[in-house]
C-alpha cells in the first residue's frame, strides 16, 4: 500500500475530537491557532458531537439524555457517566459550560491518543529549570495536510457530505478556524461563503442534526463572548 493511502486511512480512523485538535494545532509550533477558551470549548463540543454521532445520547425537549453506554472509548465513557449521573437533565449549552471545567484533562487525553498513534510528540520542558510544562509538535505534517486538503475539497468543490462532515464543519465554523484553510482574504471569503451554504443546505434533518446545531450554537456563544471580552479589555 502506498504511503499516502496509509496516511489517508489513518485520517479516516481519527475521531472527531482528534481531527479538531489536529486542525487547531499550528503546523510547526507547539501551540494552537485559537485561544485557550475557544480550544477548551471546542474540545468539549467535539466530544459531545461524538456522543451524538455514535447515538450514545439524544435530545429530549432540548435536554441531553444518555441513550447507551456501549462504547469502548474511555473518554466518551467518562462523559456519559458525568451526564448520566446528573441529578437533573440539562441542555447542551449547560453541558458545554459544565464540562469545560474538565477540558484540560480531555485535551491531554486526546493528545496522548495522538501521541500513541505517532501523529503528535509530547515534549516535557522546565520553566526556570524546575517547573515542568509540556509542548506538543507534529511528528509529520502529512496527516494534517491530508485532513486540510479533504476539508477544502468538501467545502470548495461541493462534495457530498456525511453527517460527521457536517458536525466537524459546524465546529470549524463555530471556533472560527476557517483561516487554517486559507492563505489570503479572497480565499477566506470564498471558503466562508461555501461553508455557510453547505451547512445551511445540508440534507441532514434527523435527531443528530438537532444535536449538531445545539452544540454549534453553544460554542458560538462562548467564542463570541470571548471576542467581545477581548475587545473591551484591549480598549480599556
Amino acid at each position: 500500500m502506498a504511503i499516502k493511502q496509509i496516511q489517508m486511512k489513518s485520517v479516516s480512523n481519527l475521531s472527531l475530537s482528534e481531527k479538531f485538535i489536529i486542525i487547531a494545532h499550528q503546523a510547526n509550533k507547539g501551540r494552537f491557532f485559537v485561544s485557550d477558551i475557544v480550544l477548551s470549548h471546542g474540545i468539549v463540543g467535539a466530544l459531545l458531537l461524538e456522543l451524538s454521532l455514535n447515538e450514545l445520547v439524544y435530545l429530549n425537549n432540548k435536554k441531553l439524555v444518555v441513550k447507551s453506554k456501549k462504547t469502548k472509548d474511555v473518554l466518551l465513557n467518562e462523559l456519559l457517566d458525568k451526564i448520566g449521573d446528573s441529578s437533573r437533565e440539562k441542555n447542551i449549552k449547560t453541558w458545554v459550560r459544565r464540562l469545560n471545567n474538565r477540558s484540560k484533562k480531555y485535551k491531554w487525553s486526546i493528545l496522548n491518543s495522538l501521541s500513541d498513534k505517532k501523529i503528535i510528540r509530547i515534549e516535557i520542558h522546565k520553566f526556570i529549570g524546575f517547573i515542568p510544562y509540556k509542548l506538543t509538535y507534529f511528528t509529520d505534517n502529512k496527516i494534517r495536510e491530508i485532513l486540510i486538503e479533504s476539508i477544502n475539497d468538501t467545502v470548495l468543490k461541493s462534495k457530498k457530505v456525511s453527517t460527521e462532515d457536517v458536525a466537524f464543519l459546524s465546529l470549524i465554523q463555530a471556533c472560527k478556524l476557517q483561516k487554517v484553510f486559507c492563505t489570503n482574504r479572497n480565499e477566506r471569503k470564498e471558503f466562508n461563503k461555501n461553508l455557510k451554504e453547505l451547512l445551511d443546505n445540508n440534507p441532514i434533518t434527523d435527531a443528530v442534526a438537532k444535536s449538531i446545531k445545539e452544540v454549534q450554537a453553544a460554542v458560538i456563544g462562548v467564542v463570541t463572548g470571548a471576542a467581545i471580552a477581548s475587545t473591551v479589555t484591549s480598549s480599556n
